[in-house]
């Protein structure tokens, strides 16, 4: 029995089919182009159609939609009422003029 021991055939090159098929090969610049166009194609399709949907959801009203305070009940002050409160205030600032000038 003898054995066959070729150190050729250990180191030898690999077939260019299998080696310069990877992505970024100067032999697919081509096939490269066409999958970079279309993925940044596909992106900006992507990227449009959610703007579009946040853009007429917020504008219609069902995305980030302000939740409705109950109406506060405001205080309706008579006409008497804020007479007496304007005379307490010239009350005040004729005693504060008083004490200032002592």
């Amino acid at each position: 029995m003898k054995l066959k021991f070729d150190i050729k055939k250990i180191f030898k090159r690999k077939v260019a089919s299998e080696t310069l098929g990877h992505l970024g090969s100067p032999f697919r610049k081509e096939k490269d182009w066409k999958i970079l166009l279309t993925s940044i194609t596909i992106l900006m399709t992507i990227s449009c159609l959610w703007s579009l949907y946040l853009f007429f959801g917020v504008n219609s009203g069902i995305l980030f939609r302000h939740i409705d305070a109950p109406p506060t009940e405001m205080a309706i002050f008579d006409k008497e009422d804020l007479r007496l409160k304007v005379q307490e205030i010239i009350n005040v600032n004729y005693e504060f003029e008083r004490l200032r000038g002592l």
